[in-house]
């Protein structure tokens, strides 16, 4: 080898060792495919904490 690159991943069609594992635009592995995936992933988190916390005061203001 003269210091290419291994050939293209077949499933996303780019190199897997070019620094961006996940295929997501930045370098390094972590989390899934495609861009602000982890945006999503605490979008979701955030709602879900709200929607508890609001049906936890809806309980309380019942009771008291």
């Amino acid at each position: 080898m003269d210091g290419d690159l291994p050939p293209p991943c077949p499933s996303h069609g780019e190199s897997p060792s070019d620094g961006d594992e996940d295929n997501d635009g930045s370098d390094g592995p972590g989390g899934t495919h495609g861009p602000g995936s982890r945006g999503v992933v605490v979008t979701a988190l955030v709602l879900t904490v709200l929607t508890v916390l609001t049906a936890i005061a809806a309980a309380l203001q019942l009771l008291l």
